[in-house]
This record gives structure tokens, C-alpha cells and sequence, in this order.
């Protein structure tokens, strides 16, 4: 049985498909009316459109806008197959329109890769929203945008940068961070990663850890840690702390333990 799991991040739907072994039969024509951008990373997909047909490759991005009618074609698949789709309003996405609906970016299919882990994953709020704020801009990049964007001063993005370590705790929606600095969302994660290196949600995982780390050499527990820092879960605190520190926080609390004994009691 086909299985999907589907909800909105920052407006925007997201749908994840699974689809088990077997035959499927074509889709009837249809249309969205907002952007349609997907991505098919096991295997290839078949669709028609504009009177022809064309291949979904796992290394492209296929990007469909709005009011194009178009038609998933039958297909066989012999392993289990996921598909990613993201709608985007026309109000988010100013790309233009296109000649050609399959995209061979890797910058932009790493981006869509990456959200759809964090869509499938333990995530926190700006995570997925800045993520989706990622793929939006590197598709108006590919694409050509059909407007221009508004700059951000430095000292807007330091604000931004303040309210983040201000909230740890919080799932800071991206949208309160570009009203802060006075751009769109898409706009804000490019001009924050050229200020400070990340893009919002990487510098919030960021802090969250440096955070972290003196909550784990007083002794707190790592999942009241986890918990007190805004992380979905422990595991999702364990994973994002390793991959920055080199250890897992338990570990990193045994070997503070081992380096730093008890003084002892001059007498």
C-alpha cells in the first residue's frame, strides 16, 4: 500500500510518498496552482507534459509551475520507491517560467535532499523552514528570479543573530526572524550564511550545543538538556552533537569526569 506523510512548513505543502513493489497505472491530467518541485531519489519516474514525455531522474530537481497540466505515466517499480513533492505559492517563488521542467543542479537537488531528510526526521521548526528557504532561493537562482530582492543590513542580521540565542528553547518560525530584518525568508538565509558562515537554523543548532556543553560538565541529565535546548528529542540532541563536537554528549560528560577529578582536602 502506498503510503504518504504530508503538513505544511512555513505554508508551503510537503508531501513524502512511498511506494511498495508493483505496477502502477497512469495519472488522469492535472494542475496545481502553485509551483510543484520534486524529486524522485531511488529511481527514475515518467511523466507527460506538453505533449511529451519526460524523465524524473534521481539527479534532478523537476520543477512544474503553475497551471501546467501534466500527467504521472504508468510505471513498474521493482524496489521500494520514494518521491518527494513540495507546492510552493507563486507569492514565495518569483522564478520565471520555465523551458525545460527537469533540473540538472546539484546544488539544488542537495537542497531538496536535505529537506526531505529533515521533512522525514526529527527536526525543529526553523530547521525546515530555513531548509525550505534554501531550496526557494537556489531555485530562483537556477530558474532566474523574476524580481529583486531587498539587501539586509549587518546590523539587521546581528538582531537576528541576538533573538536566536535569546530563544534556544523555542521553535523560532523563520518568518519572525525575516520580519526582524526586513526581507523574505529566502532573502535572510543567504545574507545571514554570507555574515556568519550558516544559514538561521545551522547557527541555531549551533548555539544550542555550545549551550549545551557547560548544562553537561555541571551534571544535568542530556535529555533534560535536550529537552531544556529545544531539540525534538535526545537522539536528535545526540546526533547534532556529535556531528559537531566529535563525541556524544555522554561522552563528552565521562571524559570531562576523567580529566578534571575531585580536588582533594589539603589537611
Amino acid at each position: 500500500m502506498v503510503s504518504v506523510e504530508a503538513s505544511l512548513i512555513d505554508g508551503c505543502l510537503a508531501e513524502a510518498y512511498r511506494y511498495p513493489p508493483g505496477a502502477y497505472g497512469p495519472m488522469a491530467p492535472h494542475a496545481h496552482a502553485e509551483w510543484q518541485i520534486g524529486l524522485s531519489p531511488d529511481r527514475p519516474g515518467r511523466y507527460r507534459w506538453r505533449g511529451a514525455e519526460h524523465v524524473a531522474a534521481p539527479d534532478r530537481v523537476n520543477a512544474m509551475a503553475p497551471g501546467e497540466a501534466h500527467a504521472a505515466q504508468a510505471a513498474v517499480m521493482p524496489v521500494p520507491t520514494r518521491y518527494f513533492m513540495l507546492y510552493v505559492p507563486e507569492s514565495r517563488l518569483q522564478a520565471r517560467r520555465l523551458t525545460d521542467v527537469t533540473l540538472a543542479d546539484e546544488g539544488l537537488r542537495t537542497q531538496m535532499w536535505a529537506l526531505y531528510r529533515l521533512f522525514t526526521g526529527p527536526a525543529g521548526r526553523l530547521e525546515r523552514e530555513s531548509q525550505l528557504a534554501l531550496v526557494i532561493a537556489r531555485l530562483e537562482a537556477v530558474a532566474g528570479s523574476a524580481e529583486q530582492r531587498t539587501s539586509a543590513p549587518f546590523g539587521c542580521l546581528r538582531s537576528v543573530r541576538d533573538y536566536i540565542e535569546d530563544r534556544l528553547a523555542e521553535d523560532v518560525p523563520l518568518s519572525d526572524l525575516a520580519r526582524l530584518a526586513g526581507v523574505t525568508p529566502e532573502h535572510l538565509c543567504r545574507a545571514f550564511r554570507a555574515a556568519y558562515g550558516v544559514p538561521p537554523h545551522a547557527y541555531q543548532t549551533l548555539a544550542r550545543v555550545e549551550r549545551a556543553k557547560p548544562m553537561l560538565l555541571s551534571g544535568a541529565k542530556a535529555g533534560d538538556v535536550a529537552l531544556d535546548l529545544g531539540f525534538y528529542d535526545y537522539s536528535h540532541f545526540a546526533r547534532r552533537f556529535e556531528r559537531i563536537v566529535g563525541v556524544t554528549p555522554a561522552r563528552y560528560q565521562r571524559i570531562k569526569n576523567v580529566q578534571d577529578p575531585a580536588p582533594t582536602v589539603a589537611t
